[in-house]
């Protein structure tokens, strides 16, 4: 289907080297739109996120993961970085890990069997309001990934205007620009130290914030739109309506 499409979108230059890996000579037909923003995902007034996060019975500060327990996620790393926070936390008190999606069968046993169920707690698949909920009243939401195609959480929360820790990879990299705490991969113990440090440094917290909703813009809806349908325009060889040719990737970055 690869070598037979006219044109292959894909959603960061990283996804676009994978691409290129499996199927080599598309770098012509390779385009990168990124995701976009959903407009509606808008950060909520405080009055209304204390009132929610009351009725969850949500009484401490939290972190914030959204994703899913496979592998390549390293949920079980953040695991190891709670345990680690719940023996050595510098902070008052340790930050709760509020888990949300589906699927985590396996991390809830694991979490009874390192006796961080007073701490993680699982919600399951929420909806669009309540996840601007939970990222309007996060201290900061939290991407381990091992490999990431995109990274949508990370995208969110800037937009939302909540600080991201993420792991030092290239697609994270390629979405959060200068705006997120990074930590290597893998790496439960740095991970534990990044999130003190965020909690108990504001200011620098902040600075992260002001760079994310900045870098949010980048990813306008329309903007991406009209990235999409040049492509289609490029493809199909109508006059161009929207802007300028678009570009296929070039191949040197698919091969750096």
């Amino acid at each position: 289907a690869l070598r037979r499409a006219n044109a292959v979108i894909t959603v960061s230059e990283y996804s676009a080297r994978h691409i290129q890996n499996i199927a080599r000579g598309l770098s012509s037909r390779v385009f990168v739109v990124p995701n976009a923003l959903r407009p509606n995902l808008k950060r909520r007034p405080p009055e209304e996120v204390s009132e929610y996060l009351r009725r969850e019975f949500i009484t401490r500060d939290y972190c914030l993961y959204v994703g899913n327990e496979r592998p390549h996620k390293g949920f079980r790393e953040l695991l190891t970085a709670w345990k680690e926070l719940s023996q050595s936390c510098s902070l008052e008190q340790c930050p709760d890990l509020i888990v949300v999606g589906k699927k985590f069968a396996l991390s809830r046993d694991l979490v009874n069997e390192m006796k961080l169920d007073g701490h993680v707690r699982f919600f399951g698949e929420v909806n669009l309001e309540r996840l601007a909920l939970f990222y309007s009243g996060a201290s900061a939401v939290l991407l381990p990934s091992k490999a990431e195609g995109f990274g949508l959480p990370a995208l969110e929360a800037m937009g939302v205007g909540t600080p991201v820790i993420c792991a030092s990879i290239p697609s994270l990299k390629e979405v959060c620009g200068d705006a997120a705490f990074y930590v290597d991969k893998g790496r439960g113990d740095s991970f534990a130290q990044a999130i003190c440090k965020v909690l108990s440094e504001p200011d620098a917290a902040k600075e992260k914030v002001k760079l994310g909703l900045v870098r949010a813009e980048e990813f306008d809806v329309e903007h991406c739109a009209r990235k999409t349908w040049r492509i289609y325009e490029k493809v199909l060889g109508m006059p161009a309506t929207m802007g300028e040719e678009p570009l296929a990737v070039d191949e040197k970055k698919l091969q750096a």
